[in-house]
């Protein structure tokens, strides 16, 4: 629904979970031959990405001036931001920026692809000073999906690099922070400190290294597992190989760990019998509900999600933001 997206560091048509959908809306945005209106796609990111590859203008920043460059647009759109001092190129930027932006008011889109907080709530309030909420963007909450925090995650590293600490064990599911995490020195430190470590990945890094147990873990191919992809689809991936090594899902460890005997995949279909069954009524049987969702691999199902009503006081009313939270 939007005819100008602008992207900080959000590789929509590549890495994103939801890029083939993405991808085939931004062919049909760019397809002219309907008399629509054009597709501008403008991409602000620190290294090359199939979308900033595909963007109409590329602006590429070192990450530090990525900050600098929100604020800028942010005051330039009627944000309440102080104090925000920038070179003259990035000001040019900014100009231009945001004078498209207003000119496409409930018709653009702001994305973001950093955890930072902070980046996320000024776009969000761009979005929301655009119109852009309940138009090109819409917010939903629902009871299946669990955000990671990262908070959480340096309290568990200053816990362990503590005198005290409550942490038995520690597990690894398909995750390898040693690289990921912005201070690998301090996170092998941390980790010196529990033991046992187990590592649940599908080749050697460096996090499963730093383990005393790595279990190896199944391809996709051979894994079964359901996402949710839309408001109100939700896809059933099945797994179409036997395991072609000694390699284990890591559901079925942790089912297994519970004091489980079912198989994941037996699992998913009674745990969709019970919750999603209800809420269809194409099938009569659970049985040809679960059959036909594996064959298709996705259902519509009303309810999955529910639509958020954003207002300008669920974001940051009254909030300053200076450069003051900028640094790492």
């Amino acid at each position: 629904d939007a005819d100008y997206v602008l992207s900080f560091e959000a590789d929509f048509l590549g890495t994103d979970p939801q890029s083939v959908a993405y991808s085939r809306q931004y062919a049909e945005k760019k397809n002219l031959k309907d008399g629509r209106t054009p597709l501008k796609h403008v991409q602000v990111e620190s290294l090359m990405s199939l979308t900033g590859s595909n963007a109409d203008d590329r602006y590429p920043l070192d990450p530090a001036d990525i900050k600098t460059l929100l604020l800028l647009i942010l005051s330039k759109i009627g944000g309440n931001v102080a104090q925000v001092s920038a070179n003259a190129k990035l000001t040019s930027y900014a100009d231009k920026i945001s004078k498209d932006l207003l000119s496409h008011k409930s018709k653009s889109i702001v994305l973001c692809d950093s955890s930072n907080l902070d980046f996320q709530i000024i776009v969000n309030q761009m979005n929301v000073l655009l119109g852009n909420f309940g138009k090109t963007v819409r917010a939903y909450k629902s009871d299946y999906f669990k955000l990671a925090s990262e908070d959480k995650f340096e309290q568990l590293l200053d816990s362990l690099l503590g005198a005290k600490f409550e942490y038995g064990a520690v597990l690894f599911l398909d995750v390898n922070p040693v690289h990921s995490y912005r201070d690998s020195e301090r996170i092998k430190e941390a980790l010196g400190k529990v033991h046992p470590k187990f590592s649940f990945a599908f080749g050697e890094d460096e996090t499963s290294t730093l383990c005393e147990y790595v279990a190896p873990i199944h391809h996709v191919y051979e894994s079964w597992n359901d996402t949710i992809v839309g408001p109100s689809e939700l896809s059933v991936t099945q797994a179409v190989i036997s395991p072609l090594y000694s390699t284990k899902q890591i559901q079925d460890v942790l089912l297994k760990t519970l004091g489980r005997t079912e198989s994941f995949a037996e699992y998913m279909k009674d745990f969709w019998g019970k919750k999603f069954f209800s809420t269809q009524k194409q099938f009569l049987t659970v049985e040809r509900f679960w059959t036909q969702t594996v064959h298709d691999g996705v259902i519509e199902l009303p309810g999955l999600m529910t639509e958020i009503q954003v207002k300008e006081r669920n974001i940051s009313k009254g909030l300053t933001f200076t450069l003051a939270f900028g640094g790492g």
